[in-house]
């Protein structure tokens, strides 16, 4: 009887074309000659064993630049979304932008992202601008504006808000679904210099979020010491004054002892009994966010809870006088206990929230 190899053959090795070990040598003469048999200079080769590519989509993402050079010069076509690849590497070359755009790059292409864009979440606001010096299309939104924020470009963002962005677009997207303005994203990120100019240019600063957030709170949020110190500083006095606060939230009946907690130097409560955190931080008085939210009116009471975000963990409802807690990412809203709950066994009020 026959005996039969149960056992998978090995696959063999994939081995590149010859083609494609020329143009990896960039060996012109001998795609010269390539081509004088007729080889077709826009016919996609299988540069990996997953995946093809055309010649000139094989130089570009090799950075082959005396190969491209000669690709184009033989004909071969320059792919729609070119400029877009380029320009969202972290490794952009300006003069190879510059090079492309000469040859009849599309400067307005467009996939799920323009070109603009693409520079910006490459990194380079010097690609941005040779793209808007050759062409580019400018069409007032707020994603662009927000991107620009997000990276710190304060020149461009100057140059988009003169030509039309609005500095106060606050609409949500899959990237900024809570309402964020350019503002409180530059606050968010720490830029400064950034944060002065939007302000120069008329950015409100108090604009709230989705969740009761200014550009102060986003400052704080992410510990960005210093915007948050130059923000309060150009903001009324009486947002940060504690008498004018506390009477602004006369209508939420805080507890005296929640009052007392947030008006102390020490505000945070260490929870050894946790297992998933081991403290939590109330905010002070004067930084307290009223937020509306799901058909609920609630204050956000933690500056910072240890491996978790702040926003939410902890917020006082005045409707029943409880502390809760409200899951924006699940959407759903937990009543916890009452304040003098909290303060007897604060492990064990806290748990509630990971049962």
């Amino acid at each position: 009887m026959e005996e039969r190899n149960i056992f998978a053959q090995k696959k063999a090795p994939f081995k590149c074309p010859e083609i494609v070990t020329l143009l990896r040598k960039e060996d012109f003469p001998a795609l010269e000659a390539e081509l004088a048999k007729g080889w077709d200079i826009n016919q996609e080769v299988r540069v990996h064993e997953r995946y093809s590519q055309t010649p000139f989509d094989f130089a570009l993402s090799n950075r082959k630049k005396k190969l491209l050079e000669f690709l184009v010069d033989k004909g071969a076509h320059i792919y729609e979304t070119a400029l877009i690849d380029v320009c969202m590497s972290e490794k952009s070359d300006p003069e190879l932008v510059k090079w492309l755009i000469k040859q009849g790059a599309d400067v307005n292409a467009n996939s799920h992202i323009t070109v603009l864009q693409a520079a910006i979440y490459g990194g380079s606001e010097e690609i941005a601008f040779i793209l808007l010096e050759n062409g580019y299309r400018l069409t007032p939104d707020g994603t662009t504006l927000r991107h620009a924020a997000e990276a710190g470009f304060t020149r461009l963002c100057e140059y988009l808000i003169t030509h039309g962005f609005d500095v106060n677009y606050s609409e949500p997207d899959m990237v900024y679904p809570y309402n964020a303005s350019p503002l409180q994203v530059a606050a968010s990120d720490g830029h400064l210099e950034l944060v002065k100019r939007f302000i120069e240019l008329g950015a409100d600063l108090s604009y709230k979020d989705k969740y009761g957030e200014r550009a102060y709170h986003y400052a704080l949020r992410n510990k960005q010491k210093a915007v948050a110190e130059y923000i309060k500083s150009v903001e009324p006095a009486q947002w940060h004054d504690e008498e004018e606060r506390l009477r602004a939230l006369k209508a939420y009946k805080l507890p005296e002892g929640l009052i007392a907690l947030m008006r102390a130097t020490d505000r945070r409560i260490p929870l050894p009994e946790c297992e998933y955190t081991s403290f939590v931080e109330f905010a002070p008085l004067s930084d307290i966010k009223e937020v509306k939210w799901k058909n609920k009116k609630f204050l956000d009471l933690l500056s910072d809870a240890d491996r978790y975000g702040a926003e939410g963990f902890l917020v006082w409802y005045p409707r029943n006088k409880k502390l809760a807690f409200a899951d924006y990412e699940h959407e759903t809203f937990t009543e916890l206990c009452t304040f003098e709950e909290f303060i007897a066994n604060p492990s064990a009020q806290i748990n509630k929230i990971f049962e």
